[in-house]
């Protein structure tokens, strides 16, 4: 799946609801057939191991080099 659309459009609040960076507002947000308002916080990040995700800036650690930052991918 491709998500493109102008500047503005909504792409990155998108990514933060389907990450679970932000919670909604209000609706719900369904990944692999779970609530993420109802998914504890310890489940969260074996949901994101199973998404493959690609940004435009990447989103690299810093603080890591460039085996680490694949390795924590």
């Amino acid at each position: 799946v491709f998500l493109v659309g102008s500047s503005g459009s909504g792409k990155s609040t998108f990514m933060r609801l389907i990450l679970r960076e932000e919670r909604a507002s209000q609706g719900m947000v369904h990944v692999l057939g779970k609530d993420l308002a109802r998914m504890s916080n310890w489940k969260v990040p074996h949901m994101r191991r199973q998404l493959g995700t690609v940004f435009q800036d990447f989103r690299l650690l810093p603080n890591k080099t460039v085996a680490q930052n694949v390795a924590f991918a």
